[in-house]
Order: C-alpha cells, then sequence, then structure tokens
C-alpha cells in the first residue's frame, strides 16, 4: 500500500501551480492557451491523486469537496469541448485556495500519526520473498 500522503503531495503541488498561473490574471488565462492547459491539466492531476486516496483518507476530511473534483477531472478529461472557462477560471480562483488549507491540514494531521507498517502480507519493505 503506497503512503498517500504522496497523492496529498500531489496535489499539494498542483495548487502551487495552479496559484502561480491565477496570480497571471484572467486576461491571460482567456487569452494563453498554454495557462488554460496548465490551469486544466493541474485541476485534472488533483481529481486523479483524489480518486487514488482509500476511503480510510478521505474520510479523514469529510468535509472536503473530494467527488466535485474527482468529477470536474472527469469532465475535464471527458467532455474538453464543453468546459465553460469562466467556471473553471472561477474553481481555480475562488475554490482551490481554501481547499489548499484543508488539504495542508489533512496532511499534517496524516504525518502526526505512525506510519503502519508494511510487511510480508502486503508486499511492503518487510517482505523477503523473492
Amino acid at each position: 500500500m503506497k503512503d498517500e500522503r504522496v497523492y496529498l503531495s500531489h496535489i499539494l503541488k498542483c495548487i502551487a501551480r495552479l496559484e502561480e498561473e491565477v496570480a497571471r490574471g484572467e486576461a491571460e488565462f482567456r487569452a494563453s492557451e498554454t495557462v488554460r492547459d496548465a490551469v486544466l491539466m493541474n485541476l485534472a492531476t488533483m481529481g486523479e491523486a483524489i480518486k487514488r486516496l482509500s476511503a480510510e483518507t478521505r474520510g479523514l476530511g469529510p468535509g472536503l469537496p473530494w467527488s466535485q473534483i474527482t468529477k470536474l477531472r472527469d469532465v475535464i478529461i471527458h467532455r474538453y469541448d464543453r468546459l465553460d472557462l469562466h467556471e473553471i477560471w472561477d474553481i481555480a480562483r475562488l475554490d482551490v485556495p481554501p481547499f489548499k488549507a484543508q488539504v495542508e491540514e489533512l496532511l499534517q494531521q496524516m504525518s502526526a500519526r505512525p506510519m503502519q507498517a508494511e510487511g510480508p502480507e502486503t508486499g511492503g519493505p518487510g517482505n523477503t520473498e523473492g
């Protein structure tokens, strides 16, 4: 089992990249396909990282918008030709910052807990078969 803090760290890296793109402003977002692609890719990557989190980990943050972000990922990937850029901009600018604080808090909470040891039955580092 992979340490799920890795996925939370991926989410935070995506948020940092989103912050950089949002800092460029809405006019740049609308004018630059590269900026739009960066915003969309990082939102989609966040959704993919969330899909890889266990139900147990998602349960540690019951108020977080896990399902909304994974649904957004699916829209970006599968309905890319029908995206509402105004809505995407608002999500990146308004919804991501509070989510960042929640993910940081969850990651800190998980880091304070002892890691569950992996053993031979999980195929983890303690597995000496081979």
